[in-house]
C-alpha cells in the first residue's frame, strides 16, 4: 500500500498567490512521489489561488511527471464550498492543460 501524504495549504494561509510558494511544494512534491508516497493536497479554508501559483505546482508537476504519474500521484480535496471548489478546480485545470498542449515551453 503506498504512503499517502497530506499537505494542508491553510498551514501557509488562506490564499495561494505566488510562483515561489508553488515551487517550494513542487520540489516537496517530487521529493515525496520519489520516495514512494502518494500526495494529497487539502484545500479546507484556502478562498482563492493565483494562475502562478497553479502553473508553478501542478502545470509543472504533470510536466515533469507526465499524465499517468501524476493522475496516479496527486490528488486534491476539502474545499469549503462548492464555489471555491470549482473556481480552484477551474485554475489548476487550465494551468495543466497550459502545459499539456504548449510544447513549446515544456521546460520546467
Amino acid at each position: 500500500m503506498k504512503k499517502t501524504e497530506i499537505i494542508q495549504l491553510s498551514k501557509f494561509g488562506n490564499s495561494m498567490g505566488t510562483r515561489e510558494f508553488g515551487r517550494e511544494l513542487r520540489e516537496k512534491s517530487l521529493e515525496l512521489i520519489k520516495n514512494g508516497a502518494g500526495i494529497i493536497f487539502d484545500f479546507s479554508s484556502i478562498n482563492i489561488i493565483s494562475s502562478a501559483f497553479a502553473d508553478e505546482l501542478f502545470g509543472k508537476l504533470f510536466l515533469e511527471l507526465g499524465e499517468e504519474a501524476f493522475k496516479n500521484n496527486i490528488r486534491i480535496n476539502k474545499f469549503d464550498n462548492e464555489e471555491t471548489r470549482n473556481l480552484i478546480i477551474l485554475i489548476i485545470n487550465k494551468a495543466v492543460d497550459f502545459r499539456k498542449n504548449s510544447p513549446s515551453i515544456n521546460k520546467p
